[in-house]
């Protein structure tokens, strides 16, 4: 019975594998991509952004898109694909084991690199909408600066739009699963898990990944600064969940 079991983990650990070389292939190439290899994701983010906002980037090679006058450039540094690969392997690693059988799982892999490709783009579209009056923005001085309101503004939306994406993900999942007479809620333990795995996993990605690399060697300051402004933004509406959720619980 052991050694059926262990078939059956190891079995199901292996639907993994595909997402996960996938993310680190990708993780791999954005360290070492320039504007051009990442044009698959910034022209269609360009296009979005010249529809909403009237404006005019256009692509400048090796640099990005920018506007006529330059005062703004859609860099490789605005690509997002951390973000694709956070929404990437969470998508996967929360949702994947609901299907038991085989054709969905398969199907469900296929499917997931695509939603979480125009979850970016979309992401990636409002950033740059909201940064670009936010620098435009009269409200600096002092300790605040563009790039501070930038990060902030950066690191909020990213993480409501990971968790509005993922949670609009469930949905589809809990109506796939339903129409194949299937169970379509979340077992109770991975529901209360979630929250930690999503924030856990979004700091993974944007401060170990850079620290294990070395930054920290090239960027000082800079890099604990911002290691600091994503852990308090990241862990304090986690916190106050927990608190809320455990108080609830213990009247019960």
């Amino acid at each position: 019975m052991v050694e059926r079991m262990n078939r059956t983990f190891l079995w199901g650990g292996l639907w993994y594998l595909p997402v996960l070389a996938l993310a680190w292939g990708l993780k791999a190439f954005y360290r070492q991509a320039d504007a051009e290899q990442l044009n698959w994701i910034l022209a269609p983010t360009a296009t979005l952004v010249n529809q909403f906002r009237s404006s005019d980037f256009q692509y400048l090679k090796g640099v990005g898109w920018t506007e006529p006058m330059g005062d703004f450039v859609i860099a490789p540094a605005c690509a997002g694909v951390n973000f694709l690969i956070l929404l990437l392997v969470l998508t996967v690693v929360l949702h994947l084991h609901r299907f038991p059988r085989a054709t969905d799982r398969g199907l469900w892999l296929l499917l997931t690199p695509v939603l979480a490709y125009g979850g970016t783009i979309l992401v990636n579209t409002v950033r740059i909408l909201l940064s670009i009056p936010l620098y435009e923005a009269g409200i600096y001085g002092g300790w605040l600066t563009p790039e501070r309101a930038h990060r902030f503004m950066g690191i909020i939306l990213y993480l409501s739009a990971l968790w509005l994406l993922l949670s609009l993900v469930g949905f589809i999942v809990q109506r796939w699963l339903i129409h194949r007479e299937r169970e379509g809620d979340l077992p109770d333990r991975l529901r209360r898990l979630r929250p930690w795995l999503v924030v856990g996993t979004y700091l993974g990605l944007t401060l170990g990944v850079p620290w294990l690399n070395g930054a920290h060697q090239r960027f000082g300051p800079q890099l604990v600064e911002h290691s600091l402004t994503v852990l308090v933004l990241g862990l304090t509406p986690l916190v106050g969940w927990w608190a809320v959720f455990h108080r609830k619980h213990r009247k019960l």
